[in-house]
């Protein structure tokens, strides 16, 4: 199982040679080990700030788990990039993925802030040649943890 999975609102992918309909989960492949982060993000809220002694006061509106991954592209043809990237399109979707904090997979639902291809070669009279370097990807909480 993959630490991450996006629910396909999309329509048919095809992902490493399987099959994925709408309303399933897409596993996303070949995430790089070392790049996979779940940052807690503090929100305060407006009265929160420091006092002239120094002392910083407030209130924590939440915390929003921002995840941030890296995917490998040695493995992956110009069909697997491009349902990476509609699924990174959609406005929003579910997303699994696993969290330390609880030891377990949890599901939330995200925007997708950036989505950044890096090729290594680009092959425009037949895109079936083009080689990629990585896929880098941001996922924004629309909600804060419950």
């Amino acid at each position: 199982m993959s630490v991450v999975e996006i629910y396909n609102n999309v329509g048919n992918l095809t992902m490493c040679d399987k099959s994925y309909s709408k309303g399933s989960y897409v596993p996303i492949p070949y995430i790089i080990a070392d790049s996979y982060k779940v940052k807690g993000e503090k929100l305060w809220s407006s009265d929160s700030g420091r006092s002239l002694g120094g002392t910083y006061k407030g209130s924590l509106t939440g915390i929003f788990p921002t995840i941030s991954f890296t995917i490998s592209g040695t493995y992956l043809n110009y069909k697997d990039v491009q349902s990476i990237i509609e699924l990174f399109d959609q406005s929003s979707a579910k997303v699994r993925f696993w969290e330390d904090k609880s030891s377990s997979y949890r599901t939330a639902t995200y925007y997708f802030d950036s989505t950044e291809v890096t090729h290594k070669y680009v092959n425009v009279k037949n895109p079936k040649l083009n080689r990629y370097n990585n896929i880098s990807i941001m996922c924004v909480p629309i909600e804060k943890e419950k």
